[in-house]
């Protein structure tokens, strides 16, 4: 973890070694986190992404602008595009998998 300062405040930010872990990381704090467990209730109804971003503004201290960029970026890469893609399962003894964890 980097330890920053904003005035007086000491602010925490995590660093990672790859955009995997990074991402990994943030798939994790959103299934376990207490903060998000709205967001988990409501999209066992919703897949819509327009009303699950409300759930993560405690993610960011910018909290309600954090939730503004999601619905930016969703939107001018046209995300929604990919809401019915399913993955196929992961055998973890497939090389690519194997790879991908090694990056």
């Amino acid at each position: 973890m980097a330890n920053e300062s904003r005035g007086d405040d000491a602010i925490f930010l995590r660093s990672y070694d790859t955009l995997f872990d990074s991402v990994y990381d943030y798939l994790l704090v959103v299934a376990r986190g207490h903060a998000y467990r709205d967001f988990r209730n409501v999209r066992r109804k919703s897949q819509n992404p327009f009303r699950l971003i409300w759930f993560l503004s405690n993610y960011s201290e910018k909290r309600f602008g954090y939730v503004a960029s999601l619905r930016t970026i969703i939107e001018f890469n046209d995300f929604i595009q990919y809401d019915h893609y399913r993955l196929e399962k992961i055998d973890k003894n497939d090389e690519n998998w194997k790879k991908l964890l090694d990056s």
